[in-house]
């Protein structure tokens, strides 16, 4: 069904095809409740990520006590500091074998909200957990934060699938996930400068901590889990949403060919093409700012804008 700006639809009742509720057409909105969805997507992918990131410059100024300009930052010994940067994925990858089917067995919003939550609280106590639990407080906590975010993207695509027709998806799916990489540069740029002036890296975790708080509140006042439970949306939208996707009352079960998907060899070399994309990656993401500061003896701040 292609659409453009100027079609109009005849809203019709919920798995009552052409059965019309208003004799009058109704236009398609420019910009509807289903763009605010994926930029909402948008906002908690960038936060998400920027979480990620934050510890990679941040552990630098932790452990040098010339990185900031104000001598009372507090500064610690840590020998383990691999420990601490890697820990985040030792929670990250369990969530993902089973979110997706939760995130559409019980919807994604609330997955969504109860997980940004809790990672942004430990993301502001962060300065609380390393002057009292130390390294191996920091180790648990980047453990939690990866756990919550394991849910993230199994849920963004359940709730994408809810929420962007078939004509806009490479669009709208676009910009929601290219959040991930931009909300990467935008934490290493600003995180270098941020620990290196007088407030030091606790403001960082402070920033992160509430944009999420933040967000949550927001999802929670006008996130869906789909345009047939949203209260506000038009008609029209819903319509041609609900058309789009196939939406009905009944969604039949579909048995997964597990057997036939773990025998695929097309499935298993995209596993190893992932497997060394993201090692590779995220190495580099996670030790590059150590490296530069100790090893090349660049300073926080020219770390931050040379990455």
């Amino acid at each position: 069904m292609k659409v453009d700006k100027e079609t109009y639809y005849t809203p019709v009742k919920n798995g009552e095809k052409g059965i019309e509720e208003n004799e009058q057409n109704v236009k398609l909105p420019l910009i509807g409740v289903r763009h605010w969805q994926v930029l909402l997507l948008f906002i908690m992918v960038f936060t998400a990520f920027g979480f990620r990131m934050i510890l990679s410059v941040a552990i630098v100024a932790m452990t040098d006590p010339n990185a900031s300009t104000n001598p009372n930052v507090p500064v610690y010994d840590w020998k383990d500091k691999g420990s601490i940067l890697s820990a985040f994925f030792w929670g990250y990858i369990w969530p993902q074998v089973f979110a997706g089917y939760a995130a559409n067995r019980f919807g994604a919003k609330w997955f969504l909200i109860g997980t940004m939550f809790v990672q942004s609280l430990l993301g502001i106590s962060t300065p609380l957990t390393a002057a009292y639990l130390g390294s191996a407080g920091m180790c648990m906590s980047r453990a939690l934060q990866g756990v919550c975010q394991g849910f993230i993207f199994p849920s963004v695509t359940h709730q994408l699938s809810q929420w962007v027709p078939h004509e806009e998806r490479s669009r709208l799916g676009a910009f929601a996930f290219g959040a991930g990489p931009f909300g990467t540069v935008i934490a290493m740029l600003i995180s270098g400068q941020i620990a290196s002036s007088w407030y030091g890296w606790p403001l960082i975790f402070y920033i992160y901590g509430g944009v999420g708080l933040a967000w949550c509140l927001l999802f929670t006042v006008s996130g869906s889990n789909s345009p047939a439970v949203h209260p506000t949306i038009s008609k029209a939208e819903k319509f041609y949403i609900e058309q789009s996707l196939g939406h009905t009352d009944e969604k039949p079960s579909h048995k997964v060919p597990w057997i036939s998907i773990f025998k695929s060899v097309p499935v298993w070399a995209i596993f190893v093409v992932q497997l060394g994309n993201n090692y590779s990656m995220w190495t580099l993401m996670t030790q590059i700012p150590n490296y530069m500061s100790h090893v090349m003896n660049f300073n926080i701040k020219d770390v931050s804008f040379i990455l």
